[in-house]
């Protein structure tokens, strides 16, 4: 027995638009499994019974299982039968229930928090055997959601657990998304080739710097040098000097010539000698 539709799920007008259909940053109306029961009647342990065995699509997003209205609208009316695949790992939305899941692989300031330009991608579950569920042919696999960015119950292994998750994305978003990181790259790139400049700067300016310290350091060993020298030479040349050898025996002749003076006088003085002979004196050695 099928519940039937009450309040905002009555009266279905239109076809049920597939959520990978919609545009990448379209804002969707979720309803949680508390508010799915109070509008169709089935209780909560029975919504969650019905996610895990596929017949309701959810997307746990909060640590809640979150439905679309076309979902739940599927679900009433009997769609979620069939070929339906399990939605407990979530799709990427937009809006206040959205959460960030940037791709593997993307730049740091991605994971930062940072908004990128371009479009951002997908994120479904990954079925055993297939890439995605029959409505999602038309998205081409990008890569694999790391650990960390996949909505809650992806680390544990208990029933709240689900599979690996995989980011898919439209090609032409695709083609979008790979001409905004080559833009990227391109400024990076650039940035770096600035930088690589100004090291080279500051390298030559450092150079310059030694080569003045250098001949600074060799202008003074030179002037020391040239000091030392003056130095040596005029001690040298003092000793050496043949002048001094002429100035020496001036000075003993001066000196020899007093002192003969000298003993002359004493001779005369001092002399015993008699009249008519002339001997040394006995305190004169010469």
């Amino acid at each position: 027995m099928r519940p039937e539709p009450v309040g905002d799920l009555a009266g279905r007008d239109q076809e049920v638009p597939s959520l990978a259909e919609k545009t990448l940053f379209e804002e969707v109306e979720l309803y949680d499994l508390p508010e799915i029961a109070r509008l169709t009647g089935v209780s909560v342990g029975t919504l969650r019974r019905y996610v895990k065995e596929g017949r309701l699509r959810a997307h746990k997003f909060g640590g809640r299982y979150r439905a679309t209205k076309e979902q739940v609208r599927a679900f009433v009316d009997g769609d979620g039968d069939g070929d339906v695949v399990p939605a407990v790992a979530g799709e990427r939305l937009t809006g206040a229930s959205a959460v960030p899941l940037p791709m593997e692989g993307a730049p740091p300031e991605t994971f930062a928090g940072e908004r990128r330009e371009g479009p951002e991608p997908r994120l479904l579950p990954e079925a055993e055997g297939e890439t995605a569920s029959a409505d999602e042919h038309s998205l081409v696999r990008v890569g694999r959601a790391p650990l960390e960015y996949r909505p809650e119950g992806v680390h544990g292994g208990g029933e709240d657990s689900s599979p690996p998750q995989l980011l898919f994305m439209k090609p032409g978003d695709v083609d979008a998304l790979v001409s905004s990181l080559a833009a990227h790259t391109k400024r990076i790139e650039e940035s770096a080739e600035e930088r690589d400049r100004q090291i080279a700067g500051l390298v030559e300016g450092l150079q310059e710097k030694n080569r003045q310290l250098r001949h600074a350091v060799e202008g003074v060993r030179e002037d020391t040098r040239r000091a030392v020298r003056e130095m040596a030479d005029e001690i040298v040349g003092k000793v050496l000097d043949p002048r001094r050898e002429e100035q020496d025996r001036i000075r003993f002749s001066w000196l020899r010539g007093r002192m003969d003076e000298v003993a002359e006088r004493m001779d005369q003085l001092l002399t015993s000698e008699p009249a008519g002979g002339k001997g040394r004196p006995w305190w004169r050695p010469w």
